[in-house]
């Protein structure tokens, strides 16, 4: 018996990673049904994620203790023994489910794989662990351009009450996207032949591109059905009970960086652009540039 291929989706925040959870969570079924199984282990109720686990599982390989925030306060790991305690348990329901000979595809997605306390040395013992099981194993990423997801992050820490700076305050004081950097640990610690990685598009907002984009990624045919849902955004809407808020097409317009921060936005994030574009894009370099430059 071969033995199935997995794909993990690490979700940078504000690049459409809950939109992705939740239609996974929709879909289970449907996928199922073509051989890709995606299992929702998050123990919380009251909001969209899937599988916060594999961060554990990575933390716990590469001998990192578990981050203050927010692995304790979702699962539970406030020290090392509780961090591989929920580590094991994942790890060995997983390898029961790839010896089990009952899919094709086993498919995760964890927005902490993305985080800046993820090693070289917890992601190469994430990805040697999931080699153990899985025939072949891909990462599935998304990046967005700098200043649409400046302002979206912005939104967010605004809404939360988290941040009182204007928009551009907020852009003097952190004007670099993570995705480079990130990205980097991710090729030295599991090749760039095993990453993909995906344009997060702006007009997606208001449509459902994101979700066709990522099922032709994982293989998964119409079968699997749209989106049932919006694309959940909560950076520019009120707060509400009963978890994220679907974001209305025209309710909440985004605010713009003037063009003194705007220029240094670019001129800072253009040398982590470039390596993106020469490392994943290489073949449509200019297809990249047209995107990284285009309209925010």
């Amino acid at each position: 018996m071969s033995k199935p291929s997995a794909i993990i989706h690490v979700g940078f925040n504000k690049c459409g990673s809950t939109a992705i959870q939740a239609w996974l969570s929709e879909q289970r079924m449907a996928l199922t049904a073509q051989g890709i199984v995606h299992l929702h282990t998050d123990p919380r109720t009251d909001v969209i994620c899937s599988n916060p686990q594999m961060a554990t599982v990575a933390h716990a390989l590469g001998g990192t203790a578990p981050p203050d925030r927010p692995m304790n306060a979702v699962l539970g790991t406030q020290d090392r023994a509780g961090q591989d305690r929920v580590a094991r348990d994942f790890q060995a329901q997983i390898a029961a489910r790839a010896q089990s000979g009952d899919m094709g595809t086993f498919l995760a997605s964890c927005e902490y794989l993305s985080f800046a306390g993820m090693t070289e040395r917890d992601m190469a013992g994430l990805h040697g662990w999931l080699s153990s099981l899985f025939q072949r194993v891909r990462y599935v990423v998304y990046i967005r351009q700098p200043e649409p997801w400046l302002v979206s992050l912005h939104g967010h820490a605004a809404r939360l009450g988290a941040s009182s700076e204007t928009l551009d305050q907020f852009a003097a004081r952190m004007p670099r996207v993570p995705f480079a950097e990130i990205l980097k640990r991710w090729v030295r610690a599991v090749g760039a032949e095993a990453l993909r990685v995906r344009l997060f598009y702006e007009a997606w907002l208001s449509g459902d591109g994101l979700i066709p984009d990522f099922a032709r990624t994982i293989g998964a045919s119409d079968a699997a059905g749209p989106a049932e849902r919006a694309l959940y955004n909560t950076s520019f809407a009120p707060q509400r009970a009963g978890g994220p808020q679907v974001r209305e097409s025209g309710t909440a317009p985004r605010p713009r960086l003037g063009a003194e921060a705007r220029a240094r936005v670019r001129a800072v994030n253009g040398p982590g652009l470039a390596w993106i574009g020469d490392t994943f894009f290489a073949a449509n370099r200019g297809w990249f540039d047209r995107w990284a430059e285009g309209p925010a």
